[in-house]
């Protein structure tokens, strides 16, 4: 699945909705979790909704999205993220770590937790996990560890 393949169905439901008078606003390119997603405000006619109401609103978006884009999105989103080499995703948890991990490391001292004496370089990751259980406290998370090693990140 292709950005092209994608940007044709998220143009056919913004057509479909156009067609039922609605107005397209601020239609831009926006890379969300490393994949170029388009984003844009659908607006139904004011009298249109008083007309009919905001439920045949609702069902006139969803009919659009529902023949037009709801698959391919989902498709191509869920495409882009996997195809995300092995390279890559390994450089960002390394490079999540060397940023995030001193953190984590100082938010788990706090909750009294000290790595083994014979802990690997990055014992604080399976450390954190333990220690949320317990302590109802995610340091990778307070870290910002899990955000910068994230697909979504």
């Amino acid at each position: 699945m292709t950005f092209e393949d994608y940007q044709v169905a998220v143009h056919d439901t913004q057509d479909c909705l156009r067609d039922a008078g609605w107005r397209i606003d601020d239609a831009e390119v926006v890379e969300q979790g490393g994949i170029p997603q388009i984003t844009y405000v659908s607006v139904a006619p004011k009298d249109l909704v008083e007309e009919q109401g905001e439920d045949a609103m609702d069902a006139i978006y969803d009919a659009c999205r529902n023949i037009n884009s709801a698959l391919v999105e989902g498709l191509y989103v869920s495409t882009a993220a996997s195809e995300e080499s092995a390279e890559a995703l390994e450089a960002r948890i390394a490079r999540a770590k060397e940023e995030h991990g001193p953190a984590a490391v100082e938010c788990l001292a706090d909750l009294g937790v000290r790595p083994p004496p014979d802990a690997a370089e990055d014992w604080w990751v399976e450390a954190a996990a333990t220690a949320m259980t317990s302590a109802s406290t995610d340091c990778l998370e307070v870290s910002g560890y899990l955000d910068a090693a994230s697909v979504d990140g």
